[in-house]
């Protein structure tokens, strides 16, 4: 897996977990998740992240999927139906096993990404 998936700061964690962020900012203050301090920014892991808060949900893996799949990433699913490393860290990244996905292979704005 590509291990930079695993990494997010707090603000960005809490979005794709649909909290608030000072939800994720008190369970580091507590010591309830492991942290590192980055120029200021508080990253966390999502490995973290769903021990203490649960899968990320549906919609927000799909989001986060989506958002790091590469022009490369979509043509090798049209062209030849497999899953690209990238995919698949992406997917070791967010918990799934599968993914489906639907549109034009011009790029991954025109997708739509389903996990199943």
């Amino acid at each position: 897996m590509n291990s930079l998936y695993e990494v997010l700061n707090a603000s960005e964690a809490a979005r794709l977990w649909g909290l608030d962020e000072s939800t994720v900012r008190r369970a580091i203050w507590e010591g309830r998740i492991p942290f590192r301090k980055s120029g200021g920014v508080n990253l966390v892991t999502q490995t973290a992240m769903r021990e203490l808060y649960g899968p990320m949900p549906t919609d927000n893996a799909d989001e986060f999927i989506s958002r790091y799949l590469t022009d490369k990433d979509v043509s090798a699913w049209h062209d030849e139906a497999e899953i690209s490393p990238n995919v698949q860290a992406l997917m070791d990244a967010v918990g799934v096993d599968c993914i489906q996905i639907w549109g034009h292979p011009d790029g991954p704005e025109t997708l739509s990404i389903n996990l199943c």
